[in-house]
């Protein structure tokens, strides 16, 4: 009977109506049935995410990208966690001739990677398994908020950006919240942000208006090595 349940679910021709209201009226059996899963932090949840929406996803953010990509320096080496299929590692090497890599949860968005020439390693957060001062920048857009322990993700972050290198992450910006959004782990507002980012380096952060509402955004620059001697 649940196959059948999720057959249906899975119809193309399903209104997009019935499923929004499923979603609204039950979140985990909407889970259940359209991704085969209830845990929203899981590889097989992101998996079926990624084959249902692919490189055409809604999750990409025009306003909170056009930041990253004036803040990123031409040619520079990029790591985006949590990348998705990679729709901002392919501006960034389209607009900058960025050296991009991905890194994702999800081995079939890692695949919408390689099918276009970026690299990509698929890991679990906070893992990031590239050794230390391995890249100019390090971005995470709409990903820490998913995470059980953003925390520890951002110092690795920190591990991996060189020395007067680019941290940039983001986050909804008291929306989309965990009563909201069944992925959501977390709710942020410009002061919790500010004080999981401190201690990362020097920065701001500002506020983007984009699909799902206001983010948050922090574009940090590490200690360089100079300042970090003296």
């Amino acid at each position: 009977m649940l196959l059948k349940a999720i057959r249906f679910l899975r119809r193309p021709h399903l209104p997009r109506s019935l499923e929004t209201r499923l979603q609204q009226v039950s979140p985990p059996l909407h889970r259940l049935l359209k991704y085969g899963t209830l845990d929203a932090t899981s590889k097989k949840y992101w998996d079926a995410v990624w084959r249902d929406e692919g490189p055409s996803t809604w999750r990409t953010y025009p306003n909170l990208f056009e930041i990253i990509n004036r803040a990123i320096l031409p040619h520079s080496h990029v790591l985006d966690i949590g990348c998705g299929p990679g729709i901002l590692l392919n501006r960034l090497r389209l607009d900058h001739s960025c050296k991009c890599i991905g890194l994702d949860l999800s081995s079939v968005a890692m695949g919408f990677l390689n099918q276009v020439g970026i690299p990509s390693v698929v890991a679990q957060l906070p893992d990031i398994p590239f050794q230390s001062a391995s890249f100019d920048a390090v971005v995470a857009t709409e990903v820490l908020e998913h995470l059980e322990d953003p925390a520890s993700t951002l110092q690795q972050m920190k591990r991996v950006t060189r020395a007067g290198g680019l941290i940039i992450c983001s986050v909804p910006n008291e929306c989309l919240t965990t009563e909201e959004c069944d992925e959501h782990l977390h709710n942020f507002d410009p002061d919790s942000f500010a004080a999981l980012v401190s201690g990362l380096g020097n920065g701001r952060i500002s506020t983007v208006r984009d699909k799902g509402g206001d983010k948050l955004v922090a574009v940090i620059r590490t200690a360089d090595r100079h300042k970090r001697e003296s």
